[in-house]
């Protein structure tokens, strides 16, 4: 098994990638979690927002992503 190479392009998508999914700890805090006795609450316009823009750059990227991520 040959093991492939990135380019600065694609390292740089995985980390930006990286980034924003832990900034996803906002749904959390808004749906909540039982196990770690987290209340759901309503989400402020702030958070909603950067709900908004988190889910957009996902899917804006995802055809770029998903080729990197199937080879793991």
């Amino acid at each position: 098994m040959s093991l492939r190479t990135y380019n600065h392009t694609e390292t740089d998508l995985a980390f930006q990638w990286v980034d924003k999914y832990f900034k996803l700890e906002l749904i959390i805090e808004i749906s909540g979690d039982d196990e770690h006795d987290i209340p759901a609450s309503e989400p402020s316009f702030g958070k909603e927002v950067r709900y908004q823009e988190l889910r957009l750059w996902f899917l804006a990227h995802q055809d770029k992503f998903l080729p990197i991520w199937s080879e793991f």
